[in-house]
């Protein structure tokens, strides 16, 4: 019987990420990330990768708990990460605007209750939601499982900081 072996990978930063499948690859020395590699600083907004919620619904996936747990980490232990932290809610073009709107905003509130409940600070967390409003894929001339990725990306939550005396 032969003993098993930890997988071993490149991981030129050093932040337990495999460089196959980080998506930050210069993450700074002892950062805390999430499993996507990346880190919050504060200087741009970081998708929180992999939390997602049922169809229609601000009901969080089982799935997003470990990304979350990580963001909590993150937002605890980062002492440059600013005061106010924006949670930004997205979702894609399916429904009416003011649907997703509305939905957009639960998402994030149902992100922000996830934190809490991890011990991050109520009042350091603003909800916002931007619906259909701000794609980060175009739609246009897409049809099929091209068209599905790109709306899979447009639904999102993302961190980002809020600038001192902003809201």
């Amino acid at each position: 019987m032969q003993a098993s072996t930890a997988r071993q990978c490149e991981d030129a930063d050093g932040d337990s990420v495999c460089d196959d499948v980080d998506s930050c690859l210069h993450s700074p020395k002892g950062a805390v990330v999430l499993p996507s590699g990346c880190h919050f600083d504060g200087r741009q907004a970081l998708e929180l990768r992999g939390v997602s919620f049922a169809t229609g619904t601000a009901l969080l996936d089982t799935a997003s708990g470990a990304v979350l747990r990580q963001a909590a980490r993150i937002l605890k232990s980062a002492a440059n990460v600013p005061l106010s932290i924006e949670v930004a809610g997205y979702t894609d073009d399916r429904g009416d605007e003011e649907s997703n709107m509305r939905l957009s905003v639960e998402r994030a509130l149902a992100v922000i209750d996830f934190l809490i409940a991890e011990g991050v600070a109520a009042e350091r967390l603003h909800a916002v939601g931007y619906g259909e409003s701000r794609p980060k894929e175009s739609l246009f001339g897409l049809s099929g499982a091209a068209l599905d990725a790109a709306r899979a990306k447009n639904r999102r939550v993302e961190l980002r900081a809020i600038p001192a005396g902003g809201k």
